[in-house]
């Protein structure tokens, strides 16, 4: 790229180089066709987009040196643009997730609705233009929360400051720590889970 290399050296290593590009793809390629067999899902997806971003990432790196030129001579190195089948496993892949985010929220179950919200959020990783992406999260982030009543009762006999109940039940709600958790001061009609 700088320049700088002599024509022999170049010529050396962009043989080394091709070899080891062809041997790097073959074995991403090798990683797609075994997964082919796997049964449906989202793991048997996520491998075949994985291993697509490395041939495409691989591919992007080396666009910029292309074509390499010995003697005026081109060194011919097979490559070739993997976008489409990236982004056809991209749509599979959220396809799949959405598929069992769908199955997780059927269940009432608090940790299976947190699951599911987890797929969804991976999809809005993969495809923030998903359909009907946001009320699932939203749905899955409700059906996942834990509601907590926090009360204090004083039982000292004594008078205390004026701010200390609503110190002691205040709890920051965008503190990531309680990002499934829901803290209410008073009774609100939400089922109470503490």
């Amino acid at each position: 790229a700088k320049g700088n290399i002599k024509e022999k050296d170049i010529q050396r290593w962009a043989g080394i180089f091709n070899d080891a590009y062809s041997k790097a793809n073959n074995q991403n390629i090798d990683q797609i066709y075994h997964s082919q067999n796997l049964t449906e899902g989202s793991e048997k997806y996520r491998t075949i987009y994985n291993n697509y971003v490395s041939l495409q990432s691989r591919y992007d790196k080396l666009k910029p040196y292309l074509p390499i030129r010995v003697n005026s001579t081109e060194v011919a190195i097979k490559h070739e643009n993997y976008f489409m089948q990236l982004e056809h496993a991209r749509l599979k892949l959220a396809d799949a997730l959405y598929t069992e985010g769908e199955f997780l929220l059927k269940s009432n179950d608090k940790l299976s609705a947190r699951e599911a919200y987890g797929k969804y959020a991976e999809i809005a990783q993969l495809m923030p233009s998903y359909p009907m992406l946001k009320d699932r999260m939203e749905l899955a982030y409700q059906k996942g929360l834990t509601h907590i009543l926090i009360t204090v009762n004083n039982d000292s006999r004594s008078i205390l400051p004026r701010n200390l109940h609503h110190d002691l039940t205040y709890l920051q709600m965008d503190n990531t720590q309680f990002f499934w958790q829901k803290f209410h001061n008073q009774p609100n009609g939400a089922p109470i889970d503490y």
